[in-house]
């Protein structure tokens, strides 16, 4: 059998040599100090890779990175990244060279030998820094407090928009709605309960106005108490069914006074749509305060 010819041994011998060996990774977990030796071989370099963007340093001092054998050694950083690459310069080939670099960045300390080496199988092309369990845990609550900081501010921008956009509405809506004079129905109910010091709380229903498609039912409030304020609670209103006699509550926009002072008198109203009342049925006002509770039906 004829052996192979010299050119094909050649390829297979460079295909199988350490040269082209794969590139290797050393990981590395954070700590508040951490230190490591690492050999760089000239013409490779390392590329030392963060689980952060290096430029964010928070609460933290600003990173830094300092090389105490510059003529042997050179790194390199570009902004907004979360690497570095140190390399050896050109003329560290000839001789054995060591040196020192230190990295502050994000809370922590790292002392990092450097040593220079011809040795193929010495080189990691990548120095991976992970953070431990307890670290992880951190980043991963300060990153959805982030997040959830942004949504809360986008929320809030939203909200204070569409307030405006409300606003604006409602303005032009009253002012369509003041273009007609309301339609008004007298009631002319009150309810009154005594207060344990002698006086007594009093509650008046005397109109409804109509705008458009909106009844507005206006109530005052009377305290009788000549030593405490009364705070108002709630008010509700109730549709009474002909038929059946059952109360059912009404949906209604409410505005009422929050305390009413010793012997003063405060003014509630309650908005509905006109559509959803029915003038068969019988309407209940209660007003629930924090002395007394109050009703008034018509």
């Amino acid at each position: 059998m004829r052996a192979p010819a010299l050119p094909t041994v050649l390829l297979v011998l460079a295909l199988a040599s350490p040269a082209c060996a794969a590139l290797r990774q050393q990981r590395v977990v954070l700590t508040r100090y951490t230190t490591l030796t690492v050999r760089i071989v000239p013409g490779l370099g390392t590329r030392f890779i963060f689980p952060f963007v290096l430029d964010h340093a928070g609460r933290h001092v600003p990173f830094t990175l300092d090389l105490t054998n510059p003529a042997a050694f050179a790194a390199h950083r570009d902004p907004g990244r979360n690497f570095f690459i140190v390399t050896a310069r050109p003329g560290a080939a000839r001789r054995r060279c060591f040196g020192n670099l230190y990295v502050t960045v994000a809370g922590y300390e790292l002392s990092i030998e450097l040593r220079t080496s011809v040795e193929r199988a010495a080189d990691y092309s990548d120095v991976i820094f992970e953070l431990g369990p307890r670290a992880r845990a951190g980043a991963i609550r300060r990153a959805v407090a982030r997040r959830t900081r942004a949504l809360q501010a986008r929320y809030r921008r939203q909200v204070a928009r569409l307030d405006r956009e409300v606003a604006a509405r409602t303005q032009a809506r009253i002012g369509v709605l003041a273009l007609d004079r309301p339609r008004r129905r007298r009631i002319e109910q009150e309810a009154r309960s005594p207060l344990p010091d002698g006086g007594r709380v009093a509650l008046y229903v005397r109109e409804s106005l109509s705008f458009g498609p909106y009844t507005v039912f206006v109530f005052r409030l009377s305290n009788g108490s000549a030593a405490r304020s009364l705070r108002v609670e709630n008010a509700q209103l109730f549709e009474i069914d002909a038929g059946s006699g059952q109360a059912q509550p009404l949906p209604a926009a409410r505005s009422l006074p929050r305390r009413i002072a010793p012997g003063g008198q405060g003014r509630g109203v309650l908005t509905v749509m006109r559509a959803r009342l029915d003038a068969r049925d019988r309407l209940r006002l209660e007003v629930l305060t924090d002395r007394a509770n109050l009703e008034a039906q018509w």
